[in-house]
């Protein structure tokens, strides 16, 4: 009985200095991309979700043989906007913003022979940002490609 005794309080022990670690909720978590906020709202999130939004809009469209409408000019900013952690914005952030900037209107003024092409390029300047600075969505972002 006393060996079961202290295996519980051990097992116990263990459970609460494991539960006194975790991080607090305040803290970033950039691998958890099944929360809806999992790392609150900043003005970078909002507008990373409002990309992937029209991203997702822009892959029904190619898929079914349209062009997508009008480029968004509210993802100019995205260089200058704050995010949820400022450490998580690496001084490569703004490159990877220049690229990606580069490869939307890239979409936007291919010919239709290319869009797809074009479009998965877009994709895939989102997964290098990510997988250097906020790997999280990578899932997420995979999903937005246009399988041939």
């Amino acid at each position: 009985m006393k060996k079961i005794f202290i295996f519980s309080f051990l097992v116990l022990l263990i459970f609460l200095s494991r539960c006194s670690n975790s991080p607090e909720p305040s803290k970033v978590n950039c691998s958890n991309p099944d929360s809806i906020n999992p790392n609150g709202t900043s003005e970078l999130s909002l507008l990373m979700r409002q990309m992937h939004s029209k991203a997702v809009e822009m892959k029904n469209l190619i898929e079914i043989g349209k062009k997508p409408g009008d480029e968004p000019v509210d993802f100019a900013n995205i260089a200058s906007a704050t995010p949820t952690d400022s450490k998580t914005k690496k001084p490569s952030f703004s490159g990877f913003a220049q690229n990606y900037l580069s490869a939307l209107e890239a979409v936007y003024k291919s010919e239709p022979e290319n869009i797809k092409l074009k479009y998965n390029e877009m994709v895939n300047a989102c997964l290098s940002c990510h997988g250097d600075h906020c790997p999280g969505p990578v899932p997420k972002i995979k999903k937005l490609m246009i399988k041939n």
